[in-house]
């Protein structure tokens, strides 16, 4: 029985499209009919089912095999067919069983008619490409007509015919990107005829795509498109001539024409078909030009990457070209499916034209970063995003633009709601992909944006980049830092565009991203000032909502000259700290800070709108503030005495000064060592706690405690040494000079003991007086 013959049947042509089914027919013609004059009389049927009216099939219709289920059923002809006259078949109509055919009789059985073991199913899918797993393998169905003409390379062709193979592309996967490129090149060409009046595309009813077959069995790689195709003296001087870009030539013909529709010509350099030879021992192509008045038949060139190819005519030629590399033995990998797969949706996946893997479509993205802003929905970004981030979620921030001069380019970038946790170290890759008409150049590219705008991904096309000749990579140019710079200023004025228009949301991307605008500052010049108006700070007089310096600069007091700020460990720290009293007495407004980097990027800043940014430990300009006039003040004399009994008993201070811009603290240490230097100390010291250093020390004269040691160090010197190394130890920690303060216990306890003693001591006097 051929039951399992008439399944295979059916499958293949549930995968197969009007081409297979015509070619079925033949092959159909040649197994039933063997070649009898009875045999050429056709009954035309027209099929119906998966694929629409087609063309006509001799002699029988699979629709009806299929539906036939007992001898009653042999002369129903299927709907909309002619009636069937049994003695026009080539074998008895009335001999139809179910499922398979058979002879009358011994004496009966005509030698034209089919033997079951003719109905070769297997064959079927062998010469048309359905193997059992349902795929749509390309087989060369082409022929070889007439003499093979043998050429041979130039001699320098041949030489660079050597390097491309083996030297020029880093990267083998890149021949599969290249003979895409190609091809969507001759599909857009073919796109250009048909829309020139002038010019007739034989076969216009053929979709302009791309398929690729994989044969792991033969170990075969084939690419075919419908496309422009190539002439017999095309395919010579094309491919026989290296480094001879058609698509370059065809790119100055559309400009000397007055075209400016360009855009989706990949090819520039002729040498990608080359990168074939990386990978097999021979490449065969057939070729057939779309343009009948140029050709009206198909060749076939062959070589095998030596000195000479062939070039000869063919039949069976579709137009377009089709390309069979026959693989070494140790690139069979380029025969596997899944690898194939992976290196199209690496590098071809925005390829204009749909791109048919094994009869199964691979690219399913859109190059939406080429499209108007305008016409791209939420959803189309949304899933763009997550193609590029390879995580579930939305954007915060998308970035699109187009420019065509100076150069063109195209760009859509995203900003992720979410990023690594910069407080880990950890950071993110660059995730720009670079492409030239939607071909990736090359994935994650590190020098298109800085460095410190890693935390963006999306996707920039140009087709000005400039390339080297494997189109691998950008190469190191000028021009590549000045398409850096267009990048990185039309970021930060998208950014500067959202500060004003949405305050909250822009609060939420600086509260994730601000490491990095502040790493732009550190390690970027040339972006400071853009930078600089992106940062927000928390205030003296802006708790809740962080402001600009702009902001900042806008309500600075009249008379006021500088920016001040202050480095705290917390907001309640810095409004507590002794350097900020000044500052409060006279209602200046300070900006608080409280990470290193933070200072070391207000400091690179160094001004703003004219304005110096200043320490506020480093102050000591203003006027002094006004203390009450029954308040009792050291001298300048007893000031001098009582600094030189504090330098001579507390070790590390070097030297004690007076001021008058403190207001409730007896004393601070003068221009402490910032966190930047300590940060830096800190790293060369790892094991050990930071040594302190010699520091000046600034006593206010008119604080009662001043005053109070001023006259203890006369009546108890020992009493006031204790007190006078914990005043300079009270700076040091307000200071935040002080690691780890447990050093001053013995010294606490001792001065608790003495006050607990003294008072105890105080209260029994006070209350044996009262019993007396």
């Amino acid at each position: 029985p051929l039951k399992k013959k008439r399944n295979q049947m059916k499958r293949f042509l549930q995968y197969s499209g009007k081409q297979n089914v015509q070619k079925l027919v033949t092959h159909t013609q040649k197994k039933v009919v063997k070649a009898t004059t009875k045999t050429q009389t056709q009954l035309t049927t027209p099929i119906k089912g998966h694929f629409g009216v087609l063309d006509s099939v001799s002699l029988m219709n699979y629709e009806t095999t299929n539906r036939v289920q007992d001898q009653d059923q042999t002369n129903k002809s299927p709907p909309g067919a002619p009636d069937i006259n049994k003695e026009d078949l080539p074998f008895k109509a009335d001999v139809i069983k179910e499922g398979h055919m058979e002879a009358p009789d011994a004496e009966g059985a005509n030698e034209d008619m089919v033997e079951e073991d003719d109905w070769d199913f297997d064959d079927v899918e062998n010469e048309f490409g359905v193997n059992e797993d349902n795929e749509d393998i390309i087989k060369e169905t082409e022929e070889v007509a007439g003499q093979s003409e043998a050429l041979e390379f130039q001699a320098e062709t041949k030489q660079l015919l050597s390097i491309v193979a083996t030297a020029l592309y880093t990267d083998k996967d890149v021949f599969i990107r290249e003979l895409i490129s190609n091809a969507s090149d001759a599909l857009e060409k073919a796109r250009q005829a048909q829309l020139q009046s002038d010019k007739h595309v034989i076969q216009p009813d053929l979709p302009l795509e791309i398929r690729i077959s994989v044969d792991e069995k033969n170990h075969v790689f084939t690419i075919q498109d419908t496309g422009i195709g190539m002439t017999r003296d095309e395919l010579v001087n094309n491919i026989g001539m290296i480094a001879r870009s058609g698509s370059k030539a065809f790119i100055q013909q559309l400009k000397e024409a007055g075209s400016s529709d360009t855009s989706n010509i990949i090819g520039q350099f002729g040498v990608g078909f080359y990168s074939s030879f990386m990978v097999s021992d021979s490449v065969k192509l057939y070729s057939r030009s779309a343009l009948e008045e140029e050709d009206d038949q198909g060749h076939c060139w062959v070589s095998g990457g030596g000195s000479s190819f062939n070039i000869s005519e063919a039949t069976g030629v579709q137009r377009g070209t089709k390309i069979m590399v026959q693989l070494k033995e140790e690139e069979k990998e380029y025969a596997m499916k899944d690898t194939v797969e992976r290196i199209i949706k690496k590098y071809s996946n925005f390829v204009q034209y749909p791109i048919f893997l094994n009869g199964s479509r691979v690219s399913t993205l859109d190059a939406i970063w080429l499209r108007n802003k305008n016409d791209i929905s939420e959803e189309q970004h949304k899933e763009f995003f997550q193609y590029m981030s390879r995580t579930g979620g939305e954007p915060l921030y998308r970035v699109q633009f187009h420019t065509d001069v100076p150069l063109s380019i195209y760009s859509l970038f995203y900003i992720p709601k979410e990023t690594v946790d910069t407080n880990t170290g950890a950071t993110p890759d660059p995730d720009i992909n670079v492409y030239s008409k939607k071909v990736l150049i090359k994935a994650k590219h590190r020098e298109i944006l800085p460095s410190w705008l890693r935390f963006m991904k999306g996707a920039v096309d140009s087709e000005d980049l400039p390339l080297n000749i494997s189109r691998e990579h950008l190469q190191n140019s000028p021009l590549i830092r000045r398409i850096n710079g267009i990048l990185t200023r039309k970021v930060l004025s998208f950014l500067a565009s959202e500060l004003k228009s949405n305050y909250d949301k822009y609060v939420t991307f600086f509260n994730r991203y601000h490491v990095y605008l502040k790493e732009g500052i550190l390690n970027d010049y040339l972006y400071k000032d853009e930078l600089s108006s992106l940062l927000l700070f928390h205030t003296s007089q802006a708790k809740e909502e962080p402001i600009t310096l702009d902001k900042y600069v806008s309500r600075m007091k009249p008379d006021q000259k500088d920016i001040y700020y202050l480095m705290a460990p917390s907001y309640e720290l810095a409004l507590a700290s002794p350097y900020y009293e000044q500052f409060k007495a006279r209602d200046l407004e300070v900006i608080f800070i409280k990470h290193p980097r933070d200072e070391a990027c207000i400091q690179t800043i160094m001004s703003y709108e004219g304005k110096t940014i200043k320490a506020a430990e480093s102050v000591s300009d203003l006027p002094p503030l006004d203390s009450e006039d029954d308040v009792r003040t050291l001298t300048k004399l007893e000031s001098n005495d009582l600094g030189e009994f504090i330098s001579q008993h507390v070790e590390n201070a070097l030297e004690v000064e007076t001021t008058t811009q403190l207001k409730g603290t007896p004393a601070v240490i003068k221009n402490p060592e910032n966190s930047i230097e300590r940060f830096f100390r800190r790293q060369q010291n790892q094991d050990e706690p930071l040594a302190i250093q010699p520091q000046t020390l600034l006593i206010d004269p008119r604080h009662p405690l001043i005053v109070s040691l001023f006259d203890l160090k006369s009546s108890n010197p020992n009493t006031a040494k204790i007190a006078a190394n914990q005043l300079f130890d009270n700076a040091l920690v307000a200071a935040g000079l002080v690691d780890d303060a447990r050093y001053m216990l013995p010294r606490l306890q001792s001065m608790l003991h003495h006050l607990v003693v003294t008072q105890a001591k105080l209260e029994e006097e006070v209350s044996n007086q009262q019993e007396e």
